[in-house]
């Protein structure tokens, strides 16, 4: 008997200030409630912003619950099966599990340590997946999203490339709710955009390997890369923010080079 029953994505809902109520299921509840995804608490979601926005202090566990959101309304939309449902869903909602102290920021400092990562967080995100004990108990069998965290080109088929779409693209779950969140929380306009009108006219190309937008779509996805251009200009990459960013990464460098606060050793991973 199939486990996705009418309610099966509603055991719980969790108030949210953009979606009303995220809807999650007991599995997703339990992987919640563990301690290391409860970490993304103390995680601020725009590390230094908060000295020029004052308000910016969300955090990674808010924005994983609404990427959890959005990517479940666009494979709603693209008439997923519940249980690839359940897998991309799974993936928004720990794709940022791997984020350590000051988000982006610290992967500096990751990066400088093992140049050969291009992305630490996500890399660290897939060891935390497999390795953690909690994790590994709460998820069981159910770790298949973990291949939508991972290269495109390791991807074994055009479902997979297309489930990846949704978790990781220039039009993914990810952007689509840290653009307005972001937006939101700092009090500005910059990151809005017709969120709806994207999901509704969202499509797949004609061999559904990748996710595209019907041609209606077009002015709401012109937004959409205008608010992602003007969050950039304005609040991520604003003077002071990149001033307070490069000296907190000057303070670590020597922390970690010159009086040896840090262990190295403890920051290297394959």
């Amino acid at each position: 008997m199939s486990p996705f029953t009418k309610n099966y994505f509603r055991q719980k809902a969790i108030r949210d200030p953009l979606y009303g109520f995220i809807d999650i299921s007991e599995l997703e509840t339990q992987v919640i409630d563990s301690e290391i995804f409860r970490r993304l608490q103390f995680i601020k979601q725009l590390s230094h912003a908060y000295l020029i926005y004052p308000t910016a202090v969300h955090t990674r566990f808010e924005h994983s619950l609404g990427a959890t959101f959005v990517a479940d309304k666009m494979a709603r939309e693209l008439e997923l099966q519940d249980s690839d449902r359940e897998m991309v869903r799974l993936a928004a909602l720990l794709h940022d599990v791997g984020h350590g102290p000051f988000s982006h920021l610290f992967e500096h400092v990751l990066h400088k340590i093992n140049p050969n990562q291009n992305a630490p967080h996500e890399e660290i995100s897939r060891i935390i997946i497999n390795e953690d004990p909690e994790l590994d108990r709460i998820l069981g069998d159910k770790k298949d999203f973990l291949k939508l965290l991972g290269k495109k080109s390791d991807l074994l088929d055009s479902t997979q490339s297309l489930y990846s779409d949704i978790v990781s693209s220039d039009l993914d779950a990810d952007k689509l709710d840290y653009l307005r969140r972001d937006s939101y929380h700092i009090g500005v306009t910059y990151g809005q955009f017709d969120l709806e009108r994207i999901i509704h006219t969202l499509n797949t190309t004609r061999d559904r390997s990748h996710i595209c937008i019907d041609v209606k779509g077009k002015i709401a996805v012109e937004n959409y890369r205008l608010a992602r251009y003007s969050m950039h200009a304005q609040v991520y990459e604003h003077h002071a923010r990149l001033i307070a960013d490069n000296m907190f990464l000057q303070a670590l460098d020597i922390a970690i080079n010159q009086e040896n606060v840090f262990d190295k050793n403890q920051l290297t991973f394959d």
